[in-house]
Order: structure tokens, then C-alpha cells, then sequence
């Protein structure tokens, strides 16, 4: 019997810069993308290819993390290291979206799953939560260690922080930190789970509520389960520190990138890889369609986002 056909891929040029961040939109009409040379950019999809569809200007920094609004499909935010979040609305050609000020230079964003919050993380460790119907900003700490990526659980009600030398018995740690996100947007520290030997970078969920990623700078890949974090799997054939991670519509597959010129496809159930994508140099940015087995990316390639079909 003859073998599946291999993954293809092909690269599509949009920006001036190295694209920093993409993400696809609910319904997976849309992708986004974001860069150094602090243009966004609304694709069209048609099933294969990506067409640009509408530039998002009004940054004046790098865009370093986008999400789209995981309720709505038309609406998406943007964080800066110009010190700044903003919302836009894909039907809308023109503007410069709705600014919300912030205290730092922001490297993260997450969106609520119900749609009314956003968090922004900045290279201060501030995490802000903001009212994304009103786009005011509603809480604001600054952690004594490093926060990385951000993000809630898929039911909404926790908050997990991957972190670096936030155990007080050993400063050198990789954790996720796990916060009750209360009533009044605030967030109370609950758990700390221990995860690598080194600092932890990114964390993505399941798209099913059963398992969260967490990547790291020791070059491994752990997968946990929500409900009481218990490490299931590792993926450990990366030789740098991991990047970027997202997991397929069905929660069967994760994606995993990092330093090197590859991005490692593996199941969630035991770790072995599935499928070795090329990227020709370092990812930083990847995302799994929401409904089809096609994985957009971004590398150190100026200009250029990336799907990945055939998985």
C-alpha cells in the first residue's frame, strides 16, 4: 500500500520585516499576522492558499502577539512594543484600531474564551487585563519573577503564566503558574506546577479541555493534563529552546518549534513525532487551523507567513 504523501508547504510574502506573531481567526476564514516593521495583516483563506485581505497600520513599533477574539470572527488585537494594545475590525479598510495605552513594551496577549477580557504581557513582567468591550483597563501587577506566554484555561476560569525562578526553593525553575481569575478581573495565585530545568517560554491548550504544552529553554516539550496536572508526555527532540507551540483542531497532534530549522508535529498521546516540517530557519510564531489540518507559521524568512498542508 502505498504512503501518505508528505506535508507541502508554501510561503506567501507580505511584510518588509520578519513576521513575529500569526494566529487564525474562529471560523478559520481569516489569518493575521503581524511584524517588525509593525504592520498587520488580514489574509483571506480559501482552503489552500492565504490572498492579504486588509493592513492593519497604527503601531509604531514591532508587533510582537496577536489573537483574534475567540467569540467573534471578525475581531483582533495587536500588542506592542510601542506600549500599546489595539482592536481592529477585519470589515473595516481603514484605521488604525482602537488603542489601549499600556506601561510597557508588550510581548504577550491572550483573549478570553468568552471574549470580554484581554491580557497583555510586557518585558517588565506587568500583566494588564483589559475590558475588551470597553477597552478600559480593569488590573495590573508586576510579578517578582520572569512571566513569559499567558493565557486562560478553555473554560476561562484560570489564568496559567509560563515563568522562570518563581519557586522560592529553587530560583532557577521553569514553572507554570495557575491564578484564579476572579469576579473582578483580578487574579489570585493558586497553584505552581514545576515543569522543566530551565525557564518555561510558551504554553498553548488543547482545544478539547484535556491537556496544556508547555515549551522551554532546556529544549523540551512537556504535555499535562488540566484537571490535575500530571505530565503524560515529553517531547524531547529539539536541541534548542522551544518557541512556539499550538495543537491541531482535535487535540491529537502538537506542534512544537524552536531555534532550529524544523517544526516537530508529534502526538499528543505519546510524544513520538508524526511529521518533520523544514523551515529553513528559527520559528516564532506557529498556529493550527481551527477546523483543517493546515499549520500557518512564521520564521526568521523576512516577510514571509507560511502553511504547512498534509498533516
Amino acid at each position: 500500500m502505498d504512503s501518505p504523501a508528505p506535508p507541502t508547504t508554501t510561503n506567501f510574502k507580505g511584510h518588509q520585516s520578519k513576521v513575529q506573531t500569526c494566529g487564525w481567526n474562529v471560523d478559520g476564514t481569516m489569518l493575521a499576522s503581524g511584524s517588525m516593521d509593525a504592520v498587520g495583516l488580514i489574509w483571506n483563506f480559501n482552503g489552500s492558499a492565504i490572498k492579504p485581505q486588509v493592513t492593519l497600520r497604527g503601531h509604531t513599533d514591532a508587533i510582537h502577539a496577536l489573537q483574534w477574539n475567540p467569540t467573534h470572527p471578525n475581531y483582533l488585537a495587536t500588542a506592542s512594543t510601542d506600549r500599546s494594545l489595539r482592536v481592529w475590525d477585519s470589515r473595516t479598510q481603514s484605521g488604525a484600531g482602537e488603542k489601549v495605552v499600556t506601561p510597557g513594551e508588550n510581548i504577550n496577549l491572550s483573549w478570553s474564551p468568552d471574549g470580554n477580557y484581554i491580557a497583555v504581557g510586557n518585558d517588565d513582567d506587568v500583566v494588564t487585563i483589559v475590558d475588551a468591550r470597553k477597552l478600559q483597563i480593569l488590573h495590573q501587577k508586576k510579578y517578582p519573577y520572569q512571566v513569559n506566554e499567558i493565557g486562560w484555561n478553555t473554560t476561562g476560569d484560570h489564568f496559567f503564566m509560563s515563568a522562570f525562578g518563581s519557586d522560592a526553593t529553587n530560583k532557577t525553575s521553569g514553572t507554570v503558574e495557575i491564578l484564579k481569575f476572579e469576579e473582578d478581573a483580578s487574579l489570585t495565585q493558586q497553584y505552581t506546577v514545576q515543569c522543566h530545568t530551565a525557564a518555561c517560554y510558551c504554553i498553548a491548550f488543547d482545544p478539547t479541555g484535556s491537556l496544556f504544552a508547555v515549551g522551554s529553554a532546556d529544549a523540551n516539550v512537556s504535555l499535562w493534563t488540566l484537571e490535575d496536572a500530571v505530565c503524560v508526555a515529553v517531547v524531547d527532540r529539539h536541541e534548542n529552546p522551544i518557541r512556539a507551540l499550538s495543537f491541531n483542531h482535535d487535540g491529537t497532534l502538537i506542534a512544537s518549534g524552536s531555534e532550529h530549522h524544523y517544526i516537530d508535529v508529534a502526538s499528543t498521546k505519546t510524544g513520538a513525532r508524526k511529521h518533520c516540517v523544514s523551515t529553513g530557519s528559527l520559528t516564532n510564531s506557529l498556529h493550527f487551523h481551527p477546523k483543517a489540518s493546515v499549520l500557518a507559521y512564521s520564521s526568521d524568512s523576512a516577510g514571509y507567513v507560511s502553511l504547512c498542508s498534509g498533516l
